[in-house]
């Protein structure tokens, strides 16, 4: 037993190769805290911080660096804020049978990296703030490499664990499952096997008890300990294994959620303990520290030979034990498999007269409405200003998808479309969770869509930049190629002078007073951006990064880019900061020249990139210029402004 950070434990296992796929199982998923504290490790020369809105804008320029991702977690234990990068998530509601509602239970991360190594972490840790920074948890870390780690039974048992799962819930694998199926493919086995791999699909927990009885010489363990937050109430389950020990004991650490308060009733510890429960603390533990609370899963089982440690998600409770096909839960543990020799006890008998018990049993998993969800899917098309659902016949479900401003009735059928109107759209920028109404039961259910078209999705209402740190940024970017962190830094800078002290945003509205200069400056700053687009790197190796920063600036909706830059012209010209006329020249600018469909596809094709759909993407785009700039014209003559001088001047940008 190793204390450790698992995120920096987690890095250096890394150690600094390139990430090619990852997929995690979690039971409870809080996307906020996952892109803001987990993913930034996937981009390492990216200078993301511990300011939310700061990363934002980071992901809205390297998302796409990211590799494939896929999360699975429990459809009931997921965080309201959905997610706001376009990875994978697939959000499991296990339907109820014989009346049991069982969970979606395992926490499992599996990273391949560049050089085909898998990293396997599996525990009790979440894809929350517990699981990895304020709990205590038990997490376990291997690498595997075909040829080198790559033991038949463990990656078959993995292999089953992953395929068997999707099976169940008639999934389709994503690309990050299929990269890591790819893997598993591999038949380069090696005969050392220390770690076996557990999952409550394909078999209960006390079927892994029996077999490595059997191992044992079908002779009772010497010594078992379990380290467990949550137990079912009645003695059933210590019945059926107190056989698996020699003595009849079963060393159990006291779950404590408190300094001296424990998470069972009294009734409960006096029951357990009557039954063979030794109530135990850890053996090795410093009492001066912070109370945290333990929230790991581990089973300790001493042989005659071997000595069997498994980590995983299964609390000691009949839902965590009795299998995904006796409707418990879906989890999931690795096993180490070492030499009697090395066993240290972990737990020592522990009495404390003062003890205070709780009123009912803890259960991780319990929620006051755990309900059957509706078969319905939800796609938000930021491009379009669409949502897209699904509400199969056989579903027949009835109710209401409750969108700001207003209600839509469900009508039955695929790919069902709702235009959204902008307040919508910004509604759902800051977070996408759909939330739906059910007729008859009065229940709720919170969605979360796929995202198509992310690049398109605006930015947070939260931050603006004006005109002028806009341009410098700009500027920064026409002057050379910047690398991440400069980017990070230069960003940075300006989110934290709109902080207060206490880390809120604060009102800054900044006018440019002269429209001479600053006309002068928004097009110098124009020509240059474009400049720096649409020109042609020498090397071939630097035409997949040009391309992606013309996709970045001009399709990508951020507020360094040129869609960010509409926006702000707009915002602009509703606090009265810039002249009708100054903005629709700077908007016929844009139209005639950094959306020039003929330089832009041209462009494209010299950097061996596809124009498939660039066409209907760009003149989609001087569609919406051209409807901002009317409102522009009857100002410019209500102000008298030479329109004969404008008209010259569209002509000039036009050659």
């Amino acid at each position: 037993m190793e204390p450790q950070v698992i995120i920096e434990k987690l890095k250096s296992s890394i150690a600094g190769r390139k990430i090619i796929a990852a997929v995690f199982y979690t039971f409870n998923f809080d996307a906020r805290f996952f892109e803001n504290y987990l993913l930034p490790i996937f981009l390492p020369d990216v200078n993301f911080s511990e300011i939310e809105i700061q990363n934002r804008i980071l992901w809205r320029r390297y998302a796409r660096e990211l590799p494939p991702l896929t999360v699975y977690c429990d459809f009931h234990a997921k965080s309201n804020d959905a997610p706001s990068l376009a990875y994978d998530i697939k959000a499991i509601d296990l339907k109820t049978k014989n009346g049991k509602k069982p969970c979606f239970h395992p926490k499992n991360t599996f990273i391949l990296l560049e050089d085909w190594s898998l990293l396997v972490m599996t525990g009790s840790n979440n894809l929350s703030v517990g699981g990895w920074c304020t709990n205590v948890e038990g997490v376990s870390l291997i690498e595997m490499k075909n040829d080198n780690y790559f033991p038949y039974l463990l990656k078959s048992e993995i292999r089953q664990f992953i395929t068997g799962l999707r099976f169940a819930n008639e999934m389709e694998p994503t690309q990050a499952e299929q990269l890591l199926e790819q893997f598993l493919n591999q038949r380069k086995h090696t005969d050392k096997a220390d770690h076996r791999f557990y999952n409550s699909i394909t078999k209960k927990f006390d079927a892994l008890f029996s077999e490595l009885l059997k191992e044992n010489n079908e002779q009772p363990f010497k010594r078992i300990e379990i380290i467990s937050p949550y137990f079912s109430k009645k003695t059933e389950l210590i019945n059926g294994t107190i056989p698996f020990s020699e003595g009849h004991k079963l060393f159990v650490l006291t779950p404590f959620n408190a300094t001296n308060y424990v998470d069972i009733t009294k009734e409960t510890y006096d029951n357990f303990e009557n039954e063979g429960v030794v109530w135990s603390r850890l053996l090795h533990t410093d009492d001066d520290k912070v109370f945290r609370f333990n929230h790991s899963k581990i089973y300790r089982l001493k042989g005659e030979t071997k000595m069997y440690t498994i980590i995983g998600s299964a609390n000691y409770s009949n839902a965590g034990w009795r299998g995904y096909k006796q409707d418990g839960n879906i989890e999931s543990a690795i096993i180490y498999i070492e030499d009697v020799s090395i066993w240290k006890n972990w737990l020592v008998e522990y009495n404390n007269p003062d003890i205070q018990f709780a009123q009912q049993n803890g259960d991780e998993a319990s929620f006051e409405q755990r309900f059957d969800v509706p078969d319905l899917s939800f796609t938000l098309d930021w491009f379009n200003r669409k949502l897209i659902y699904t509400n199969l016949k056989r579903a027949n479900f009835k109710g209401i998808i409750m969108l700001p401003g207003k209600n839509h009735e469900f009508v039955t059928g695929k790919n069902i479309e709702i235009q959204l109107n902008e307040s919508q759209i910004n509604s759902l920028a800051d977070n996408s969770i759909i939330k739906v109404h059910e007729y008859g039961t009065l229940r709720e259910f919170y969605f979360f869509p796929f995202n198509l078209n992310i690049e398109s999705k605006p930015y947070s209402s939260k931050l603006k930049l004006n005109d002028r740190e806009l341009i410098e940024l700009w500027q920064q970017v026409s002057a050379k190629e910047q690398d991440k962190n400069e980017i990070g830094d230069l960003l940075e800078r300006y989110i934290s002078s709109r902080l207060d002290k206490e880390g809120e945003l604060l009102d800054k509205k900044t006018i440019s007073k002269s429209t001479l200069n600053m006309m002068a400056s928004h097009i110098n700053a124009l020509i240059k951006l474009s400049e720096r687009l649409f020109t042609i790197p020498q090397k071939v190796k630097e035409y997949e990064k040009s391309k992606e920063l013309i996709d970045y600036y001009l399709f990508t909706n951020n507020i360094d880019t040129i869609v960010g830059y509409r926006n702000l012209l707009k915002e602009m010209l509703k606090e009265k900061a810039i002249l009708p006329g100054v903005a629709w020249f700077l908007f016929n600018l844009l139209a005639y020249d950094c959306y020039n469909l003929a330089k832009i596809s041209r462009t494209y094709k010299q950097l061996n990139g596809s124009t498939v759909g660039l066409k209907a993407k760009v003149e989609n785009i001087r569609l919406e210029i051209q409807n901002e700039m009317k409102p522009l014209k009857k100002a410019i003559n209500a102000d008298k402004i030479n329109k004969n001088l404008f008209d010259w001047v569209l002509a000039q940008i036009k050659e």
